[in-house]
C-alpha cells in the first residue's frame, strides 16, 4: 500500500497537511483555478486523511486553490471543502479528547 511506503519513508511523528484543491478530478471540484481530468477521488482523500490522522501528530493544515467563482451553481467545491474541514477537525479534537481522556474538554454531536 503507498500510505504505508511513504510513512516507512518519511519517519516522521508530526506532519503538516496541504490540500491543493486542483488535485481533485472537475467531476468532482469544478471550482479550483486549474482543474486537472483525472484526478484524486472523494475516497481516496478521505482515505489519506484517515490515515494522516491515525499515524501523525497532525500540526497545522491548509487548503489552497479553492476558486469560488469557477464553482458551478452547486457549490460541489464548497461543500468538498466544508467536508475536509469538517473531517479534519473532528479528527483532531477527537485526539485530543482522546490524549485527555479524564478531562471534559469537548462535546460531540450530529446536526
Amino acid at each position: 500500500m503507498f500510505l504505508e511506503e511513504l510513512k516507512d519513508y518519511l519517519q516522521v511523528d508530526n506532519l503538516h497537511i496541504s490540500i491543493d484543491m486542483n488535485v481533485f478530478d472537475p467531476e468532482i471540484a469544478p471550482g479550483v483555478s486549474v482543474p486537472v481530468r483525472n484526478g484524486m477521488s472523494y475516497d481516496e482523500m478521505f482515505k489519506s486523511l484517515k490515515f494522516a490522522f491515525k499515524n501523525y501528530s497532525i500540526t497545522s493544515a491548509d487548503i489552497t486553490e479553492f476558486n469560488p467563482l469557477n464553482d458551478t451553481k452547486w457549490k460541489k467545491t464548497a461543500e468538498l471543502v466544508d467536508d475536509i474541514v469538517q473531517y479534519m477537525t473532528n479528527s483532531r479534537l477527537l485526539k485530543i479528547k482522546i490524549k485527555n481522556k479524564n478531562k471534559n474538554l469537548f462535546m460531540f454531536w450530529n446536526t
